[in-house]
């Protein structure tokens, strides 16, 4: 993929990522569903990590638009899938509505989001850890293939609704624990190139990436209030970071 190929991909997705996310609170304020002190919690975080990323994604798109960098590439895209979290608003909208059944293929999506982002992540660190990786399109098509695949066909254990609006995949909770590991293998690779390189700047940036993926994680998962602001930090301080190391080496490159 060309810088420009890549750019208009990355906007393509930011675009239909917003186009959702308005529709999704104009349908939630127009219907007002009825909103559980439990769900409270959940429905703020998804908000927190939706405007974060979108934020993010957003200043990435700006200030790398000419950067060839396919790390930074793949991290736009973990954004971008990130803001799908806007799904849980979707949850007790369905779950107040004549077709509850459908709260399933709610969670599908936001599952698929969480996978999609920590496989974008997995692929930010293997393409930063080798220059000589290509394809990058076929890689990044082929992820969502197999995300999408993943998603769609392992079981949901519809039973019980967790705090965080999204029913537990797999058994148990297997397809939590493929995220969990990709995103641990994300991290690593970034670690791995500092200290094999033995380069501070770039212990920096395995340092942000932890961050990200520590308060993308807490606000995913976690509905005390303390855990959700504490997320937002960690996930914003990881982005700027991670931009600021980033830019430096662009601009020098």
């Amino acid at each position: 993929m060309t810088v420009n190929q890549r750019n208009s991909t990355l906007m393509a997705l930011l675009m239909l990522q917003f186009l959702l996310v308005v529709a999704v609170v104009v349908l939630f304020f127009r219907r007002q569903p009825s909103v559980g002190s439990g769900h409270v919690a959940a429905l703020t975080g998804a908000a927190l990590m939706t405007v974060a990323a979108g934020l993010v994604a957003a200043t990435y798109l700006r200030i790398f638009r000419r950067s060839r960098s396919i790390p930074v590439f793949f991290m736009v895209t973990f954004f971008i899938f990130t803001m799908l979290d806007a799904t849980k608003w979707v949850q007790l909208l369905v779950l107040d509505s004549p077709w509850p059944h459908y709260a399933a293929t709610v969670s599908r999506v936001t599952i698929f989001g969480h996978l999609s982002g920590a496989l974008a992540l997995f692929g930010s660190g293997l393409y930063a850890g080798s220059h000589r990786l290509k394809w990058q399109g076929v890689a990044f098509a082929l992820g969502l293939f197999l995300t999408a695949s993943l998603s769609w066909a392992i079981p949901i254990d519809s039973s019980v609704m967790p705090e965080n609006l999204v029913f537990a995949a797999g058994f148990p909770a297997s397809l939590d624990m493929l995220t969990a590991l990709l995103l641990i293998l994300g991290v690593i690779n970034y670690a791995e190139q500092a200290i094999v390189a033995r380069d501070t700047r770039r212990a920096v940036t395995a340092l942000s990436v932890l961050l990200i993926v520590v308060g993308r994680e807490l606000l995913y998962h976690r509905t005390e209030i303390a855990m959700m602001f504490l997320g937002t930090g960690l996930f914003l301080a990881g982005g700027i970071t991670y931009a600021l190391r980033n830019y430096r080496d662009y601009l020098l490159g």
